[in-house]
């Protein structure tokens, strides 16, 4: 997913030349903030499995309608940081 605010920001940094004075973490590896993290705009990017985001929601919403438990344990969103050194 590309996200037209991301690209906004990164172009709103660049033009004023601060770039590399504010630090900016984003959210989501996408194409754009990989090409953002690895130019040195963005310092670090938070990712998370949308997919995962989406079939928890619903084993949640489902359990409470049918009064059932959940797995919490199979609900935790995992979390990613990445980094220029660690992306892959």
């Amino acid at each position: 997913m590309q996200v037209p605010a991301t690209r906004g920001i990164a172009g709103a940094l660049e033009a004023s030349g601060r770039a590399q004075d504010i630090v900016w973490i984003a959210h989501e590896l996408t194409a754009d903030t990989r090409r953002f993290l690895l130019g040195g705009v963005v310092d670090a990017i938070i990712n998370q499995d949308p997919g995962h985001e989406a079939r928890s929601a619903a084993r949640i919403l489902l359990a409470h309608c049918l009064g059932e438990s959940i797995n919490p344990d199979q609900e935790r969103i995992r979390i990613e940081i990445f980094l220029r050194d660690n992306l892959p």
